[in-house]
């Protein structure tokens, strides 16, 4: 199977390639049902990218600049709920201190039921999380449990990076969570024009056989987009340069998390 770069091409190589790409194929196989529904994943692929990309670089830039505020942000909503959470945790081992091991657990399992998943989820979904998490850490008998374990300035780091987040998602008017969300999109057609585009070629190579000279010279044809398009990519690589320039950047996960 060739060796195609499909991940490295940047966003405007994947509109061009995906449409020129889809076209040849069902020029050559007119009559082929599979090669036609791949054809046309590829070219929904290629118009959702379409539709994502198509902002100008002024506005990509401050698109980029929003969406940076915006991790830095939840980076720190990360870190505080996640420093609470080890607080916590060196209290449940405290075998010495038995009434704040009870007072740990209690606190745990009334505002980190389900651990610390709850970070990993969308940014609307963890905001809920923490919203919830603060309100229910003032309830009576949990701030109690918080007092006796002296770690009430965990809880208000939480609250004080939670403020912040708000105050940055609402400084332009939601600006910063609609740049988001675009940025997101693009990220998700991305990926799927890329899983499109792999599909088609190891199909496209499983119904050719290159030592059959008209139908090397069909496939030659059908890959000609793509091929031109690494041949830029590898020189750009060449040079020491990045492979896609334009890729959308995805908030990083907390550390030790995956990436959302």
């Amino acid at each position: 199977m060739s060796d195609f770069i499909v991940e490295g091409l940047s966003l405007e190589q994947k509109i061009t390639v995906g449409e020129a790409t889809a076209s040849r194929l069902r020029e050559k196989r007119p009559d082929d049902v599979a090669a036609g529904a791949l054809a046309a994943r590829l070219e929904q692929g290629s118009s959702e990218i379409r539709g994502g990309a198509s902002a100008g670089p002024s506005e990509r830039g401050t698109r980029k600049s929003l969406v940076d505020e915006l991790r830095t942000a939840d980076r720190r909503r990360d870190r505080a709920v996640s420093a609470f959470d080890s607080v916590l945790d060196a209290w449940m081992f405290r075998d010495d201190a038995p009434a704040k091991k009870k007072d740990a657990a209690f606190v745990r399992n009334e505002l980190l039921p389900k651990g610390l998943g709850f970070l990993r989820s969308g940014y609307g979904e963890q905001t809920a999380g923490m919203t919830t998490l603060i309100h229910d850490g003032a309830e009576p008998k949990v701030a109690a449990a918080i007092g006796r374990l002296g770690i009430a300035d965990f809880v208000a780091n939480i609250a004080a990076s939670q403020t912040a987040f708000e105050n940055v998602g609402g400084a332009k008017g939601g600006a910063h969570l609609g740049a988001l969300e675009a940025t997101r999109t693009v990220s998700r057609a991305s990926r799927r024009w890329d899983t499109a585009m792999r599909t088609v070629t190891s199909y496209v190579e499983s119904v050719y056989e290159e030592t059959v000279p008209a139908q090397k010279s069909d496939l030659d044809y059908i890959f000609q987009p793509l091929v031109e398009a690494n041949i830029v990519v590898r020189t750009r690589i060449a040079r020491g340069e990045a492979a896609e320039p334009d890729r959308p950047g995805t908030p990083p996960a907390p550390p030790g998390e995956p990436s959302r």
